[in-house]
Formats: structure tokens, sequence, C-alpha cells
């Protein structure tokens, strides 16, 4: 709930180097949406925060992100030295929402299905945990 304590667990990638794997990241962080799905947080009490990390570690958990359609995803940006880092006190959070994604794979999995002639499914019926 808005407002209340949140509990923060960091989980580490099982081997070091993995960082620079994206099966074992996407894995990684697949696994940890899961699990807090499973014991009933909703996705839209999720934030992804992929600021930090390896370009690697940032792509595998967006894409973790949209397949377990966590809406809110999150990166800090600003200002940035000669050496690419953000310079400190000039921090902004860049809000991404990801529910445009969502719309377009079901109209493309929509045409798809009309194209071929099947019975197109209600919407409800295409989100996890539904059928």
């Amino acid at each position: 709930m808005a407002g209340e304590p949140v509990e923060l667990e960091i989980r580490s990638l099982d081997k070091p180097g993995q960082e620079n794997d994206l099966d074992a990241c996407y894995a990684h962080f697949d696994g940890v949406l899961r699990e807090l799905l499973r014991q009933g947080v909703s996705p839209g009490e999720i934030g992804i925060d992929f600021t930090r990390g390896t370009k690697v570690m940032s792509a595998a958990l967006v894409l973790a992100a949209i397949r377990r359609e966590i809406p809110r995803l999150r990166y800090i940006t600003g200002d940035r030295d000669n050496r690419g880092f953000v310079i400190s006190g000039t921090e902004r959070i860049t809000e991404l929402s990801i529910a445009h994604i969502g719309a377009r794979k079901l109209l493309e999995t929509t045409y798809s299905l009309m194209v071929r002639g099947e019975s197109v499914p209600s919407p409800d019926s295409t989100r996890p945990g539904t059928a």
C-alpha cells in the first residue's frame, strides 16, 4: 500500500561473471518477479529501476518486466561529466510505462488470428494467470 514501508531484498546473480550473460540475467530477474507475483504482490505494486548494472543486466530486467506485465519502469538520468557519469545533484527520475507495449502485442496477436480466421480471445484471457 502507498505510504507503507517497503521491504527490500538484494539477490545477487548465481555466479560472478553472469552480469554479461543475457540468459542468466533474464532467468534471475524473471525468477525474482515470478516469485513476487506468486506471493500476491500485484504488478502495479512493483517498480523496476534499470539504472544500475551492465547494459545486459538492464536489458534482461526490462525484458522480464515486460514478460510479467510490470507496468512501471524507472531510470535515473541527469547531466553527465566527461566520463559519462551523472553529476551529483543533477539526478532526475524518469518514469516510463510499458502499457503501450502490451496494447501493441494484443493488437498484433488479434490481427494475426483474424488473418488466419481463428477466434480472437477476450483481453482478459491473454493476461497471465487468467487462463
